[in-house]
């Protein structure tokens, strides 16, 4: 925005607290009227999942004046809301069709879909996706990825919304004030739930090839949604020659993590596939260089530092060179650490995402 310039205020998100300001034009031009907004939840809401805490957020910044309820089954779903807030988990639930079909308009929250996922985007989860994506009125894209995922399947760009995931001020914990510093052993921490999409076994294996580098790796996730994998997850740390410097730990709360980060030097993401990467988000704004793959909207979340953080996609030898470099250069880790923190500035705050997701609803449902 060019200098002296003065927005419209009704077209930014009304928490002085953010870091970011969006324009919402066209949407905002709309007359604001309370409404009823029914989030859909799917049965594992109660687990700290990527989309369930975007839910849990996004349910908690909804702007006030709005009555808002949540309901994990069909039969739970108020007709007379205005507006549902469908979560992707419940896509292809046998019992939407139904509810559909009486319901008021609905608005897909995309969190994970098999057609958006490069690896899984010709199973027949994903042609049960295509053939339902027609039921929404509208599309909620934690990142621009995802926009073009969907507008791959014919969905039309304006009925599309990027909203992604917002950042709690508690995360921006000053960290570039004080600076970092990279003592041995260094602390690599990685938050991840228990799925095989995760790479934690393959990662464990990468680190067996860095032993001459001193480091101790803490893997913080749920471990009951998949118990067969993360059985197999501790089996494999057990047998590791480096099990001594691996500590693994089940779901935390978000003061716990929020403690990794700050004790962490570098923050390990070698997922198969990201949407957009919530952990990611945080850790950059603690100030944290985050080290994973080119894959989904990961570039995107980490911005310039894509070059220097991301490598191609499953290439663990890469990702272990990128690793020791970064772990046995000083200077380069601190300064990927002043840059986490000055890409971390452009994430919007969850009042932010809400105000603009709230606005494309009613356009939605009007």
């Amino acid at each position: 925005m060019r200098h002296g310039a003065h927005p419209h205020p009704a077209c930014y998100a009304p928490d002085a607290r953010c870091a970011v300001l969006w324009p919402l034009d066209p949407i905002c031009s709309l007359k604001r009227m309370p409404m009823h907004i029914h989030f859909c939840n799917p049965d594992i809401a109660e687990h700290p999942t990527g989309g369930n805490r975007y839910n849990a957020a996004l349910r908690t910044a909804w702007p006030s004046n709005d009555t808002c309820t949540t309901g994990t089954a069909w039969p739970e779903a108020p007709a007379e809301a205005d507006a549902w807030l469908v979560d992707s988990l419940l896509l292809r639930d046998d019992g939407l069709l139904e509810a559909w079909a009486t319901g008021p308009p609905a608005v897909l929250t995309a969190h994970y879909l098999h057609l958006a996922d490069p690896t899984q985007h010709d199973t027949p989860a994903a042609q049960e996706e295509a053939d339902r994506l027609s039921l929404f009125g509208g599309y909620v894209a934690p990142s621009h990825f995802v926009k073009e995922q969907l507008s791959a399947h014919s969905i039309a760009p304006r009925r599309v919304v990027v909203g992604p995931p917002g950042l709690d001020h508690t995360f921006r914990t000053g960290r570039d004030a004080a600076g970092t510093a990279l003592d041995p052993p260094a602390h690599l921490l990685s938050v991840a739930n228990r799925f095989p999409n995760k790479q934690l076994i393959p990662c464990l294996h990468m680190l067996e090839d860095l032993r001459a580098v001193p480091w101790q790796w803490h893997v913080i996730g749920d471990e009951t949604l998949d118990p067969g994998h993360a059985a197999a997850f501790r089996e494999a740390v057990a047998a590791s020659p480096v099990s001594d410097r691996v500590h693994v730990q089940g779901a935390a709360s978000a003061q716990e993590v929020r403690a990794a980060y700050a004790r962490a030097d570098v923050v390990l993401c070698p997922s198969r596939f990201e949407t957009s990467g919530m952990v990611a988000r945080e850790a950059l704004a603690a100030g944290v260089p985050v080290l994973g793959f080119r894959v989904g909207g990961l570039p995107e979340t980490l911005g310039t530092l894509s070059d220097a953080c991301l490598v191609p996609a499953g290439d663990f030898a890469v990702l272990r060179t990128r690793l020791h470099e970064v772990l046995t250069t000083p200077r380069l880790h601190t300064q990927l650490a002043w840059q986490a923190v000055r890409v971390s500035r452009g994430t919007p705050c969850w009042a932010e995402t809400a105000w603009r997701i709230r606005q494309f609803v009613q356009q939605v449902a009007v």
